[in-house]
């Protein structure tokens, strides 16, 4: 199977593309953190549709996992993020790719039942413990598809 995981910015798109046939044997095969061109805000989202489309039309993937923007810390809401999520979601659904997504507690839940449950078991999964923390959100979300 092979996955693609994204966490959007408000102006960013940071994505990395796993497979395997499970969660031991998951391997990176690609990653990029892009930043939007400055401008209006029509033309930085029409920027995030064309290189999703890029991206998947290099790379056959099987399905989709998005990390949601959530409210920040102050609870203040983050509709810059929501807007590329929005973006995210209609272009993946366009090119009927199956997408799955995640807030940060139904990630968490996908591998285990408490917070220190669940962040144990997302250390012992190989490709993760070996990567980058820039990519490290991207990823969790992409493996959390695949089995134990």
């Amino acid at each position: 199977m092979k996955v693609i995981g994204i966490k959007n910015g408000k102006d960013t798109l940071g994505w990395v593309i796993v497979e395997g046939a499970d969660r031991a044997d998951a391997a990176v095969l690609d990653f990029k953190e892009l930043s939007a061109p400055s401008g209006d805000r029509a033309g930085q989202l029409a920027w995030l549709r064309r290189e999703l489309i890029e991206v998947l039309s290099r790379r056959d993937v099987d399905r989709a996992s998005l990390r949601l923007a959530e409210s920040g810390p102050s609870g203040a809401p983050n509709f810059g993020r929501a807007e590329m999520d929005g973006v995210t979601q209609a272009t993946l659904a366009e090119l009927n790719v199956p997408v799955k997504s995640f807030k940060s507690a139904t990630v968490r839940s996908s591998f285990g039942k408490s917070k220190a449950a669940a962040e144990a078991a997302i250390d012992l999964v190989p490709c993760v413990a070996a990567s980058a923390k820039t990519r490290r959100d991207q990823l969790i979300v992409a493996v959390a598809q695949f089995s134990i």
